[in-house]
């Protein structure tokens, strides 16, 4: 493979991964209407089944105390379908992601912004921190192998995230 050849494989597995990520924030955030509330299940569970399908058969989801951990795709589907939330929207920036020089594996770090509305409390959250991703090609697809979640915040829009001094 020339110079040429491989800059080009790894900016487009780059923009695969990219993509990836937005499918993924996408398909979490779809199982909410836009007047905040849950869709019916059937349409939650097909919108669900669709995120777990962005990860391996044998990847990880680690969100930690606020989103849980998952292991294997039908675990990862049903962390996904169980959400206790009314309204979800993921905003990823800031992407650092490295192409291995295999061209099979890559890892990735985003900021990470979400607003949460739980059932429970109906009470708006803010959170913001970062992902560390891992990827893996299967076939012509970058699919997650692991993916950990870790928030610096997470609180009521009426809260400082700052702890007091």
């Amino acid at each position: 493979m020339t110079d040429l050849e491989q800059r080009l494989a790894i900016t487009e597995a780059t923009l695969a991964i990219m993509r990836l990520k937005a499918r993924y924030a996408s398909l979490a955030d779809a199982k909410y209407t836009d007047d905040h509330r849950k869709k019916p299940a059937e349409e939650r569970d097909r919108i669900a089944t669709q995120q777990a399908e962005c990860f391996t058969v044998d990847g990880t989801f680690d969100a930690g105390p606020v989103g849980g951990f998952a292991q294997g795709r039908a675990a990862i589907f049903e962390n996904f379908r169980a959400k206790p939330f009314l309204f979800a929207m993921h905003m990823f920036t800031n992407p650092a992601i490295e192409v291995a020089a295999d061209g099979a594996t890559a890892t990735g770090r985003w900021m990470h912004y979400l607003l949460i509305t739980p059932e429970e409390t109906r009470t708006p959250i803010h959170a913001m921190g970062f992902t560390d991703d891992r990827y893996r090609r299967v076939g012509e697809h970058w699919l997650f192998s692991h993916v950990q979640v870790r928030f610096g915040f997470a609180v009521p829009f009426t809260q400082p995230w700052t702890p007091p001094a």
